[in-house]
Order: structure tokens, then sequence, then C-alpha cells
């Protein structure tokens, strides 16, 4: 089982890892008084964490190139595990922080153009990103 959920999750196949898990959890739940499968339930648990993690860094990747098979995925992962309310403020965030990362790159390469700009890079970094970028969000 452990095999075929990092393979599934290696090729980004969230919704079939979590209905794997989904699948499992049930078959536990019908032995549940026996206490040698509380080992197996917290392994499930670490199981769903994973397949968070990854569907988490899978939509990092997509704010950065973004691929709509990949997107629809994580969107369906998110539902399947029941955390599709967080999912657009992670989207959100991932974005911002996409952005953000892009435009210090832009305004670094500008700066060091410059002899001047070299010497008070990050000064100007940080005025760029408050003058041009948070008005959008306001």
């Amino acid at each position: 089982m452990e095999k075929k959920l990092h393979v599934l999750l290696q090729d980004g196949d969230f919704p079939a890892a979590i209905q794997m898990m989904l699948n499992q959890k049930a078959q536990i739940n019908q032995y549940k008084q026996l206490n040698c499968l509380k080992d197996v339930e917290r392994n499930i648990q670490k199981g769903y964490d994973m397949i968070e993690k990854r569907i988490d860094d899978s939509l990092l990747t997509i704010c950065g190139t973004f691929n709509s098979k990949n997107y629809e995925k994580v969107l369906i992962a998110y539902k399947l595990l029941g955390t599709h309310q967080q999912a657009p403020a992670k989207v959100v965030k991932y974005f911002t922080e996409a952005i953000d990362e892009l435009t210090k790159n832009i305004v670094m390469s500008y700066a060091y153009r410059s002899p001047k700009g070299q010497r008070n890079t990050e000064k100007l970094v940080q005025f760029c990103i408050i003058q041009f970028y948070y008005p959008f969000f306001e």
C-alpha cells in the first residue's frame, strides 16, 4: 500500500491517493475493536498528512508554472480531503508569494545594473514592493 501511495503521489494523482486512503480507513473501521489496528490508523493519518503536504507543494509549483490539469487534480484532492474551504486562501497566498518573489527578482536585476543600485539594492526592493505591489491589494 505504501509503495502504491508513493507512486500515486509521484504521478500527482492526488484524488486516487486519497481514495486509496479512504478505502483503507473504511476497512479499518470495520475492525475498530481490535487494538492492533491503532498503529494502522496512525499510519493512515500520516499518509493523509503526507498527501496534504504534497498537494500544497503541487499548488505552489502550479503558481509558478500554471497547468490546468494539475490545478484540477489539486482542487479535487482538497475537496476529497475535506479541506476545500481552505483552498481559496491557499491559492491566494501561494500566488501572492510567487508574484512577490518574481517582483523582487525583477527589481534586483535592474538594481544590479546600476552602480548606485548595487549599494542600496535591499532598500530599493522594499521601496518598490511597497509602492507598486501592495496598492493592488488595498
